[in-house]
């Protein structure tokens, strides 16, 4: 119940809010591609994904995301999409959806996301209610980003999925070469409850206008849903043979 109230109130926002919008939602067509590796738990992994954003009108956006690879020799992936209002110079309100595998094991989410903008700060939240082979129940993650210019930014965040808490942190610096505007290259690793934690490193792409990192991440694209998806470490599960799974900024990666 607390959490439907949650996830009504987010869409309460998102329908009401079209009007107060200063700024386009999303500033044009854009994209993102990623290539990713690390180690999670022990094992080692890589993962592929891409996002496509698309303008609405003037205060509203979409974007569909998805990923695949393989995680200790079991495939990953899944795909997501976001519904959402924005002002980039305030704040964001949307609604997403999401599935993803590991092997035989599905999780779907389905809830709403909020940012708020702060100068050189972003805060960052998701909650809402997951489902699949793992033990169901709700989820919630609260964090926040630090610009230290506008194209390096570090963050840290708190997430609780059903009965395990996770903190985690990262970092991304847009190279801004002449050639290649949209490369940037990014870290994040995580520490859970059951002794859990994982690390990853990788490489972006970003598609479309060229522009900071902080105005690719407030007047473009929001981060991939496929991560969020997959529950965060060894989440309790309902039978043995479903494996842990851990979500990664803007990749799904799982551990076995």
């Amino acid at each position: 119940m607390k959490t439907t109230l949650i996830v009504a109130s987010f869409a309460t926002l998102f329908a009401a809010s079209g009007v107060f919008a200063a700024g386009p939602a999303v500033s044009s067509i854009n994209g993102k591609v990623s290539v990713e590796g690390g180690n999670f738990n022990g094992h080692g992994g890589a993962m592929a994904a891409g996002s496509l954003s698309l303008p609405v009108g003037h205060a509203f956006g979409v974007q569909l995301d998805a990923a695949a690879g393989s995680i200790h020799s079991s495939s990953a992936g899944g795909f997501g999409a976001h519904a959402f209002w924005r002002d980039p110079d305030r704040a964001l309100f949307g609604l997403t959806a999401s599935s993803a595998r590991l092997e035989h094991a599905d999780t779907r989410r389905i809830g709403a996301e909020g940012e708020a903008y702060f100068q050189n700060v972003t805060l960052r939240s998701r909650v809402g209610r997951q489902d699949g082979d793992g033990k169901d129940g709700n989820y919630f993650n609260l964090g926040g980003r630090w610009y230290i210019t506008p194209n390096i930014m570090v963050s840290v965040s708190g997430e609780r999925v059903v009965e395990r808490n996770y903190g985690r942190i990262g970092a991304e610096w847009q190279v801004n070469a002449p050639s290649m505007p949209g490369l940037a290259l990014y870290f994040d690793a995580v520490k859970g409850e059951k002794h859990y934690d994982a690390a990853v490193i990788g490489v972006r792409y970003y598609f479309g206008e060229t522009k900071s990192l902080v105005h690719r991440h407030r007047r473009d694209d929001p981060d991939s849903l496929v991560g969020d998806s997959l529950s965060s470490g060894p989440a309790p599960v309902r039978a043995p043979a479903v494996a842990p799974t851990i979500p990664m900024r803007g990749c799904a990666l799982c551990a076995a």
